[in-house]
């Protein structure tokens, strides 16, 4: 039985879903892919039954065992951009919000080691 977590019991019904949902893609992928519970747990350095959480979409398991999932399955490539600055509209709003309010820009200092 896994340890429960102020944060696990945070997540709305609707975080919930989103990760059983992505359990349950890595799950198929795995099938896709003719491998077994045992040997991609094997491939991973984990047990099948840790594995088996992660297809459940236990919130418990760790942020490297998705990782190390996506991977050995090869689906990793889109990890780069999980969170980039470049997509994250929200944040973009904010520091055009910022700096919108910026009165005074002053120079950067200049390294007069002499």
């Amino acid at each position: 039985m896994t340890r429960s977590t102020k944060a696990q019991a945070a997540l709305s019904q609707q975080e919930q879903d989103a990760l059983r949902e992505m359990g349950a893609r890595i799950r198929y992928a795995r099938k896709r892919r003719g491998q077994t519970l045992a040997s991609l747990a094997q491939r991973m350095l984990v047990t099948p039954k840790t594995l088996r959480r992660l297809e459940q979409g236990d919130p418990g398991v760790s942020l490297g065992l998705l990782v190390s999932a996506l991977y050995c399955l090869g689906l990793d490539h889109d990890l780069a951009s999980v969170a980039a600055p470049v997509t994250d509209e929200i944040g973009q709003r904010h520091d055009s919000d910022r700096l919108a309010r910026v009165k005074r820009v002053r120079p950067p200092h200049e390294n007069l080691d002499f």
